[in-house]
């Protein structure tokens, strides 16, 4: 018995072909979109508010440091300058002993420092206990301050309020005191030279090195929100007068050059003229920004008579 292979079918006739109904076009599908990417939401991120200018400060907290920019910058380094170069025997070596350019600096250092730890004190910095016990006996009364006039001035501050400051308190005179008798010590020295004008040296020597360490005090309290005395740099106008005469003073020495004359004269004589160009930078930036002022007021004053008009 033969059988059929499964693969093979029987053929339709060509007439079945022609008898099928016509079928309608299908149309075209749209593309397949593309996945799009989940990604997750998150709440948007707020920037740090920036400290305003009347900020009240919460307990222990200290306020952001003031930017050092022009006049008070150069200044500091100026004050670091001639710090340096005061510390060597540039004007006393040779008429005077240690008691006047070791013992004296090593005092005004130390009254120094009671003044530097002044400010940590009273911007909320480390300060060991019997400096913080000094800081605390207040000697002066304080000032009434008028509320519409403190209002004022906290509207215009362009930044962080500034931290009360009693003045004076037994740490400011403790630490003046210890640099007055540091800068007189060259009175009880008997020297090599006990003429004047030696004297008047060793005491000019120490002078100008208490003011360049009180100035770069100063600067550091300036940059804690202290206030700016323009009189500091006006000191260093002397300064640069004797720092570089003693300079060239050490290179025409009948001896042969005085390295340490030298060297402590140009320092002093060039942080001195640094310090000096500070008042006209400062009198440039007061310039500019009463300009500046000058020209907002103008705008408001116009932008009020434009205003008047329109109504």
């Amino acid at each position: 018995m033969s059988h059929k292979s499964e693969d093979e079918l029987p053929e339709l006739p060509d007439d079945i072909l022609h008898e099928l109904p016509d079928l309608p076009d299908l149309p075209e599908l749209p593309e397949e979109p593309k996945p799009v990417p989940v990604v997750a939401e998150t709440a948007p991120v707020e920037s740090a508010p920036e400290p305003t200018a009347h900020a009240p400060l919460a307990p222990g907290e200290k306020p952001p440091l003031r930017d050092l920019q022009g006049a008070p910058l150069h200044l500091q380094k100026a004050a670091l300058i001639c710090f340096v170069g005061g510390v060597l025997p540039w004007q006393s070596l040779h008429v005077s002993t240690w008691m006047t350019w070791g013992l004296g600096k090593v005092l005004i250092m130390a009254g120094v420092w009671l003044l530097w730890k002044s400010v940590d004190h009273r911007s909320g910095g480390n300060v060991p206990g019997f400096v913080a016990s000094l800081g605390d006996i207040v000697l002066g009364k304080k000032a009434e301050v008028d509320p519409k006039m403190a209002a004022r001035q906290a509207a215009r501050a362009k930044g962080p309020a500034k931290l009360d400051v009693a003045f004076p308190s037994a740490l400011h005179i403790v630490g003046l005191l210890i640099v007055v008798i540091g800068c007189l010590m060259p009175l009880f020295d008997g020297g090599h030279n006990p003429a004047f004008e030696a004297k008047l040296k060793t005491l000019a020597e120490l002078g100008m090195f208490a003011w360049a360490a009180g100035t770069w005090v100063h600067i550091y309290a300036y940059e804690r929100w202290g206030s700016f005395n323009p009189i500091f740099p006006l000191i260093f106008i002397g300064m640069l007068v004797a720092g570089f005469a003693t300079a060239i003073q050490a290179i025409l020495n009948d001896n042969g050059i005085d390295p340490v004359g030298l060297l402590g004269g140009l320092a002093v004589g060039i942080g001195g003229g640094m310090a000096a160009y500070t008042i006209v930078e400062a009198m440039m930036d007061a310039k500019r920004e009463g300009d500046a002022k000058k020209l907002v007021e103008a705008d408001r004053r116009k932008a009020a008579r434009s205003a008047r008009k329109t109504k």
